[in-house]
């Protein structure tokens, strides 16, 4: 498979506090653990709160409360429960 995937973390007001490019084999869950591991260890006094996709629900929110001691709000659009299909609004 060809082509990177950019993972980031920013803050509240969009300043980047890390960012990782892998390559596109990479699962967006293992990449943002690379990503959060390197944080973690370069700023062990940071305790975070982290909003994430509601893809990353489960296993993935586990891990990082557990191993960093990081806090993970899961955010689910709006449109989370019909994947793909498209709402009429008058």
């Amino acid at each position: 498979m060809n082509g990177r995937k950019h993972h980031l973390i920013v803050d509240t007001q969009g300043l980047l506090l890390g960012v990782k490019v892998l390559p596109a084999n990479i699962t967006d869950r293992a990449g943002s653990q690379q990503l959060l591991q390197e944080l973690h260890q370069k700023q062990t006094q940071m305790k975070l709160h982290l909003f994430a996709d509601g893809g990353y629900k489960g296993k993935w929110e586990a891990w990082v409360n557990i191993t960093l001691g990081y806090s993970v709000e899961s955010v689910q659009r709006p449109d989370a429960n019909g994947i793909g299909s498209q709402q009429v609004r008058n």
